[in-house]
């Protein structure tokens, strides 16, 4: 099951990114990104960054997303 996932960058406790900056990750990944302890800040924020870019082109090619 697929789960969304909000890039937490520069974000407070509680605070959510806006939908744009979410991705389409499994729950394994989600607890990853979110707080792996084998990956570093930097590694963990490379890996959101990729998944966002991957969700729009899934969205854009699925018809649901539109560049104007």
């Amino acid at each position: 099951m697929l789960q969304v996932a909000h890039r937490n960058q520069n974000r407070g406790k509680g605070q959510k990114a806006p939908d744009y900056e979410t991705a389409r990750l499994c729950g394994a990944c989600h607890f990853s990104i979110d707080n792996g302890k084998d990956l570093s800040k930097l590694e963990r924020r490379e890996l959101m960054h990729r998944a966002i870019v991957q969700t729009h082109s899934i969205l854009i090619q699925s018809g649901t997303l539109a560049l104007v």
